[in-house]
This record gives structure tokens, C-alpha cells and sequence, in this order.
């Protein structure tokens, strides 16, 4: 009897001791309890940052139809309507808005000579603008006009010549925009010599940009069965005005 109280209390001893050693020391975990503890840190770390890289989702933004909205011809390419209009041209049939719709620099050295220096007019570098004209019908009815009834002049006084000469360059960034010299989709079933109601489609140049005034004289001509009624076209008419670059 005396030895199995003395054998209980010697188990009793060094639970104790354990403990107290524990207490005092630390008791290091096993292989088994690192392995959880860095997995369930890892799984944390990671579920925050992952709650911290996710983006927060847009606010719902409420947008609204401009006047700048138009409806291309069915045969037209897209139109594009940036940048301010430096012109508008009306009358009972249509509507010109015409919109600096992009500035930029000549790639290269054009070909285009100073009548009395021989030197390009527009050299690599040279400050460019993109003019976009863009024709919508504004009547009821279907318009009559051809494949080459538009018309599209623009001058500059600070320019030596008659008319400005497109930078051909910058052809390819101008189109790019989505600005083009003729907007005719030539892949298109739709009648080309016909513009109905409410339907527009646009004309561009890329040209020297110029701080001097520029003229732009925009006629349409409407088509008949003998060809184009040069004698009563559809709009004719040219207005003088400055642009101001950003």
C-alpha cells in the first residue's frame, strides 16, 4: 500500500514539474503542430491579400445622348464626332459640323516645297490637325446625292498656296482615329447616291496646323440621271475661322 501511494505521488510530481517547466521554458510544439500553424497563417496571409488586390467594382454612371450623336448612312463607315467643332454650315437640307477632331506632328519630312526657299513647308515634327466634316440630312426626305458629290476645300492665309495640302505622313494616324478621306463602306449594299433623313456620314484631311485663319468651303451636290446638278447644289457655302490648339 505504502508503495503504490508512493509510486502515485512520484507521477503526480512530475506532471507537476512538466507543467511548472513549460511555464517557465516554453514546450517547443511537434513537426505535426508547426506544419498546421504554418499552413493556417499561410492560408490567411493569403485570403488577405487577395481580399486586398481585388479592385472595387465601378459605380453605375449615368450618361445621357448629346447633340453630337449621329446616325451613319447605311453605306457609311463609323463616324467619329471628337473634338470641338471649329464650324457649322446649315441650310433647309443639312447640317456641317466640322471638328478638329485631333492634333499631332508630322512623322516625316513632307514633300511640299516653299515656293522661294525650296524647303519643306512641313517638316518632320511639324504640328498637324485632324478636320473632320461631318453631313447629316436634317429633313424628312431621302436626299439625292453622288459617290463624289462632297466637296471639301480648306485654305489657310498663312499657307503660300491656293489650299492646304493633306500631310500624307499622317494619312494612316488619321485613320486610325477613325477619321477617314471618304467615309464610303464599298463593301456595303446600301444606294450610295442617297442620304435619308437623319443620317450623316463624314469627310477628313490631315493638314498643317496653323495659328492663321483658316477657310473651309464645303459643297454637296446632289445626283441626277445626266450626273452631278453642279447648277443647284444641295450646299455651297465657305466660312473663315481660327482654331485654337490645347
Amino acid at each position: 500500500m505504502i508503495s503504490r501511494s508512493i509510486s502515485s505521488l512520484t507521477l503526480v510530481l512530475a506532471a507537476c514539474g512538466l507543467s511548472l517547466a513549460c511555464a517557465l521554458t516554453g514546450c517547443a510544439p511537434g513537426p505535426a503542430q508547426d506544419a498546421a500553424a504554418e499552413k493556417d497563417t499561410a492560408t490567411q496571409s493569403k485570403e488577405a491579400e487577395q481580399k486586398q488586390a481585388e479592385p472595387k467594382a465601378p459605380e453605375p454612371v449615368e450618361t445621357e445622348e448629346t447633340d453630337s450623336d449621329v446616325t451613319p448612312a447605311g453605306w457609311s463607315k463609323p463616324i467619329n464626332t471628337d473634338g470641338d467643332i471649329v464650324a457649322t454650315y446649315e441650310n433647309d437640307s443639312v447640317r456641317v459640323d466640322v471638328h478638329a477632331t485631333a492634333f499631332g506632328e508630322a512623322p516625316e519630312d513632307e514633300g511640299i516645297e516653299h515656293p522661294d526657299t525650296g524647303e519643306s513647308l512641313v517638316p518632320a515634327g511639324s504640328p498637324v490637325v485632324v478636320l473632320n466634316a461631318v453631313i447629316t440630312n436634317i429633313t424628312d426626305e431621302t436626299l439625292p446625292i453622288g459617290e463624289s458629290a462632297l466637296r471639301l476645300s480648306i485654305g489657310n492665309e498663312g499657307w503660300p498656296f491656293m489650299s492646304l495640302h493633306e500631310v500624307e505622313s499622317a494619312v494612316d494616324w488619321r485613320d486610325s482615329l477613325g477619321a477617314f478621306y471618304s467615309s464610303i463602306d464599298w463593301n456595303s449594299d446600301s444606294d450610295i447616291t442617297t442620304l435619308e433623313a437623319g443620317h450623316s456620314f463624314s469627310n477628313a484631311r490631315v493638314v498643317p496646323y496653323l495659328e492663321t485663319s483658316y477657310e473651309v468651303e464645303v459643297t454637296l451636290t446632289p445626283e441626277t440621271d445626266d450626273g452631278l446638278d453642279h447648277d443647284n447644289p444641295v450646299l455651297a457655302e465657305s466660312q473663315t475661322f481660327t482654331i485654337t490648339r490645347p
